[in-house]
């Protein structure tokens, strides 16, 4: 019985740490920035311009100083070259249905993108309210975010 119990109090501390890790991510400073920022970003335009995306073109981890992707030695040249195929694979269709002349999803559709607009808005503002309501709960027990 008392493996059980050392196992299930090891569980329990497992998952409490993924929780806790979990939801220092989502009171950090960074996720507080960037739920802003798409906040700002879907709201805006959805109400200056509903019928495009806000232009997201110019966020990479690479820009911001991040690495892009580990480095796992001979195990990254699969992974690379797979990705590689995927993009050269999408410019060519997407360059096949510009030289078509036909018009992509959300210019076909412009309540799809009034509707993504909103959707964005929505979730980036349920986001940034739950951030902030585990920062002042953080903060409340004493720890900084």
């Amino acid at each position: 019985m008392p493996d059980a119990l050392s196992a299930s109090e090891k569980m329990t501390l497992y998952f409490r740490r993924a929780v806790d890790f979990g939801a220092a991510v989502i009171a950090s400073w960074p996720a507080l920035a960037i739920s802003s920022l798409c906040l700002i970003a879907f709201g805006s335009q959805s109400y200056f311009a509903p019928d495009r995306l806000p232009p997201f073109g110019g966020l990479s981890l690479a820009q911001m100083g991040l690495p892009s992707a580990p480095d796992l030695g001979e195990l990254n040249a699969p992974l690379r070259d797979a990705a590689e195929a995927a993009q050269r694979q999408a410019r060519e269709a997407l360059a096949a249905r510009e030289a078509a002349g036909e018009p992509g999803f959300f210019e076909a559709n412009p309540q799809a993108a009034r509707l993504a607009n909103l959707a964005g808005f929505g979730a980036s503002l349920v986001l940034l309210l739950i951030t902030m309501g585990l920062q002042i709960q953080r903060y409340r027990q004493g720890r900084r975010p």
